[in-house]
């Protein structure tokens, strides 16, 4: 039986792990979002929950969801105070919570489970973002996307349903980008964690 001490502090250091890592998420997310909003206004995309996702996979849907609130309170700071993207804040924890709890209950190793995350993702934040949108900003943000809903408002549907359906390709490409992108940076991390305990490097 391992020592009750020793227990302790082994817990403690795997605490301290999970919150570096959470921190040093919420700061990569910052940046990309920083870069996205403000040197690429143009974008439709959202490129703030890469390192959610990574957290997710890495830590499971606590920790997701905890970086993906702390990366949108964090938002305002570095993008402007505009009080445009603390409200998304919910968004940005579903793809903390769905990633994680898929990691937990599923394999990510095949194309296909990547697919049904992917997927799982683009449908939550398109619903919850159109949720926000409405409740919070009367259906518009000032974004580029809001050419598309109202692309979809003049086919005849309403500002909430149109902001549903605008937002559903924009997410899918933006949660490729995420999970594909979180995925791939595990693999190298793995990559070359498993290179550095081969014979060869010994």
């Amino acid at each position: 039986m391992q020592p009750l001490v020793e227990s302790k502090q082994y817990a403690e250091s795997q605490y301290t792990t999970k919150i570096i890592i959470t921190l040093i998420s919420v700061i990569l997310n910052l940046l990309f979002s920083w870069i996205n909003n403000v040197l690429v206004p143009a974008s439709p995309f959202f490129m703030d929950s890469i390192f959610t996702a990574f957290a997710a996979m890495m830590l499971g849907p606590f920790y997701g969801m905890i970086t993906g609130l702390l990366t949108n309170i964090g938002m305002e700071f570095t993008c402007g105070m505009t009080g445009g993207f603390w409200p998304f804040a919910p968004c940005n924890m579903l793809t903390g919570i769905v990633v994680g709890l898929i990691c937990k209950s599923k394999n990510l190793k095949t194309s296909l489970m990547l697919m049904y995350c992917i997927l799982a993702i683009t449908m939550t934040n398109a619903l919850s973002g159109a949720i926000v949108v409405n409740l919070f900003f009367s259906g518009y943000t000032d974004v580029a996307l809001d050419l598309l809903v109202d692309a979809f408002t003049d086919t005849g549907l309403s500002l909430a349903t149109a902001s549903f359906w605008a937002r559903i390709p924009t997410n899918l490409i933006d949660k490729m980008i995420t999970i594909y992108g979180a995925y791939g940076l595990i693999y190298l991390l793995y990559l070359r964690k498993e290179e550095s305990h081969s014979p060869e490097a010994m």
